[in-house]
């Protein structure tokens, strides 16, 4: 907890009648929970903590002239807290627990507090010899229902403190992975869930968990998924009703070693092709319409296996409700699903566009109100069925890359319209570790969750004004600008961050770093310049990864006469049938040759693979792809596939197949064809019909700059110094993984 200047205790001081707390640092009020719950004995011993941090008062005695009490009246409604102040007494009454711990809170802002990031060091905490409150009465309820965190890291102390700052802040709801909890040691598990408990915060454990639930324990390998010929624990066999029950049990059993637990997520994994492809699912599955992503349509299925184990779930008396995640092939609602009273729904608009409010995208804004009205919602100034929530990327989507990624505006635009059409709530992917690049966001987050939307101008200045103090000018110029800049950008995505940043020109980047240098000039004590520092360690990241992009990216120069050129698909070849592509070659360096996105489509059987080769059709094969897995649902339908290599984007290094000749000639030809069980396929660049086709090649260093190169080893250093720490949440290889990653992405 940081002292602070006693003029702040001002906002606490007023004419008229008060209940006063603390008189010449001695004792002059007592504070007492009238409920057993955990998290309002926790909101009383809260209060008591920090009014002694201020003023060195102890508030344990039962003495004293104001009364204060902490009680419980579930009428107010969720989450919703009222304070009472008359001249003796104080009152904070919470509709639920959390409310009342809410309240105990908004007091010890009254008197000055500020919760701006996990951990003392992200506090504010004045310093008083008198503490008292002003006589009235007023009353707080949540704008959303669901308010919470997708903490996508290994758990560990720092997560606590994480909780600690979601409850300040009015948060309720934590999601971590399986993996993240299962992981840790039995007393850091302990004291997580602890943590949660104390402040009310609702668990929702697992995200990702096909394979966790499918997987633990003794298993029969027919409740795996039959996938690629093979039985995988990456999916399930969801017509079996052997895995509707090992999943059941295993969701039973963990709630019996963690009644705590509030909500089990029951996720498909991460990757699409997940789906069973046995007899029995194929029947279960019938045709399915095609995705807006890859592959068909898997809702139905997946909300008819879901909708068999919570039926199950709740004959083993498990109380707890199960989540679905719509996302990629489970995007979009099945028209006619219908889903047992013990459901959530996360609904996460992979892809979507964070320059532009949610209102105002076609295509996720529908989808979103579609869940809405399926599970209790309704359009507009509708009741709230309070059972589907977003799962949201405010904070990027890869988090290890740790880029700026302003979306203050999008969260206040987003927020108004989820009470409007009575959204259930907004859960965001995020690590602790990258609080100075992501903190203003999960701040914005937290704040208009509770309160509903603010101003995003104003929200970033009162920010920056309780969080930076006398640097809070450049710094709020800081963010604004960044606000600026990703709003003025056509498309940004989650993913988008490091986009955004290589669309920022050198110029852009100096002039926040500027204002950066402006902040740590005017930063007064260690305090801030620790918050201060925190911004230079993001600015100096991307000045860094923008110097080694730059020793990275080669010349581009565009393929030559008879590449195929113009919009759209070339037209669908038969199997075996050839395209000739024609690349300059430069007279030295290396040579990477990008196929843009070709991939081999629409072939009506189980698998096909990218193949090239040289001079000829049947010449010297220099690059295979990596196989590209359709489903036999397709096959039996006989239509086009939607089965892709993602590996195909990626530049294809072929020095070592240069010969003299090609190099003085100066081009070289390679043919293109796909081995394909089936009858037909073709070429197709992008996921947008109607894109241009725009085949290039890339001369000079390559994709990744040498490790040799100063700019990629001032970076590495950077990494190495920074990661676990500051403003990096990984390991530093992981990091610079992710950091080559970006500099192919960058052609």
């Amino acid at each position: 907890m940081t002292p602070l200047a006693p003029a702040i205790l001002a906002l606490a001081a007023g004419a008229g009648p008060e209940c006063i707390l603390v008189r010449d640092r001695e004792p002059a009020a007592s504070v007492r929970a009238e409920s057993p719950s955990a998290a309002v004995g926790f909101a009383a011993s809260e209060l008591r903590r920090y009014v002694k941090a201020m003023s060195g008062a102890d508030l344990h005695g039962s003495g004293g002239a104001c009364a204060v009490t902490i009680a419980l009246d579930p009428s107010l409604g969720w989450d919703a807290f009222t304070i009472e102040v008359t001249e003796g007494a104080a009152r904070v009454t919470g509709g639920t627990d959390r409310g009342a711990l809410y309240g105990a809170y908004q007091i010890l802002e009254d008197l000055g507090c500020r919760f701006l990031a996990p951990g003392p060091e992200g506090e504010n905490v004045p310093q008083a010899r008198t503490l008292s409150l002003r006589a009235g009465s007023r009353r707080h309820q949540p704008a959303l229902r669901y308010r919470g965190l997708i903490v996508q890291e290994p758990l560990s102390e720092r997560n606590l403190l994480m909780a600690d700052w979601m409850a300040k802040n009015r948060m309720n709801y934590w999601v971590n992975p399986w993996w993240s909890f299962e992981k840790a040691d039995a007393g850091l598990r302990q004291r997580f869930v602890d943590a949660l408990e104390d402040r009310g915060i609702l668990w929702e454990f697992g995200h990702h968990t096909f394979e966790h639930w499918i997987g633990k324990g003794p298993r029969d390998e027919t409740v795996l998924g039959l996938i690629a010929g093979r039985r995988s624990a990456a999916g399930i066999c969801v017509s079996n009703p052997k895995a509707v029950e090992k999943v059941a049990e295993n969701m039973s059993s963990f709630t019996a070693r963690w009644p705590q637990t509030d909500v089990l997520s029951l996720w498909p994994s991460d990757d699409f092709r997940v789906w069973c492809e046995c007899e029995g699912c194929r029947a279960l599955y019938g045709k399915l319409p095609e995705s807006r992503w890859h592959g068909p349509l898997m809702s139905r299925p997946y909300a008819w296996f879901l909708g068999r184990v919570a039926e199950r779930l709740s004959g083993l008396g498990v109380t707890q409700p199960i989540s679905l995640l719509a996302y990629n092939a489970t995007l979009e609602p099945a028209e006619g699903s219908s889903f047992p009273d013990n459901v959530l729904v996360a609904v996460a608009p992979i892809g979507r566009d964070y320059t532009r409010p949610l209102a105002s995208l076609e295509y996720f804004g529908p989808i979103m109100d579609r869940w809405n009205g399926l599970l209790g919602g309704r359009s507009p100034k509708g009741k709230a069925g309070a059972r589907v929530m977003a799962y949201e990327y405010y904070a990027g989507m890869y988090a290890q890359n740790s880029l700026p990624f302003p979306t203050v505006t999008a969260l206040s635009d987003d927020i108004a319209r989820h009470q409007e059409t009575g959204f259930g709530g907004i859960t965001t992917q995020a690590e602790e570790g990258h609080w100075g690049t992501y903190g203003l966001n999960l701040y914005a987050q937290a704040r208009m969750s509770y309160h509903g939307r603010e101003d995003p101008a104003t929200l970033i200045a009162g920010f920056c004004r309780d969080y930076y103090g006398p640097a809070a000018a450049p710094m709020t110029a800081y963010w604004t600008r960044q606000e600026d800049l990703i709003r003025s950008q056509a498309h940004v995505p989650p993913a988008g961050q490091f986009f955004h940043v290589l669309r920022n020109t050198p110029r852009e980047i100096e002039k926040l770093d500027g204002l950066v240098a402006q902040a740590e000039a005017l930063a007064d004590t260690d305090t801030v310049k620790g918050r201060v520092h925190l911004t230079r360690l993001s600015i100096d990241y991307v000045k860094l990864l923008r110097d080694a992009m730059d020793a990275a990216v080669a010349q581009s120069l565009e393929a030559l006469p008879p590449t195929p050129k113009g919009k759209g698909h070339l037209p669908a070849m038969s199997h075996g049938d050839f395209v000739q592509l024609r690349f300059p070659v430069p007279r030295e360096g290396d040579l990477e040759v990008s196929f843009g996105n070709i991939v081999p489509e629409t072939g009506a059987g189980m698998w096909h693979v990218l193949e090239a080769r040289r001079d000829a059709k049947d010449g010297a094969i220099i690059h295979t792809g990596k196989i590209a897995s359709g489903s036999a649902e397709e096959a039996a339908r006989h239509s086009p596939g939607r089965a892709w290599a993602a590996g195909n984007r990626k530049p294809v290094n072929i020095t070592p197949h240069l010969t003299a000749a090609d190099r003085q000639r100066g081009w070289v030809d390679l043919f293109v064809t796909a081995r394909v069980i089936g009858d037909r396929w073709t070429l197709y660049r992008d996921h947008d019909d109607g894109g241009p086709w725009d085949i290039k090649v890339h001369a000079g260093r390559g994709a990744i700059a040498p490790e040799s190169t100063t700019a990629w080893l001032r970076l590495k250093a950077f990494v190495e110094r920074h990661s676990r720490a500051g403003i990096f949440n990984k390991a530093p290889d992981y990091v610079l993984t992710a950091c080559r990653k970006m500099m192919v992405e960058a052609r």
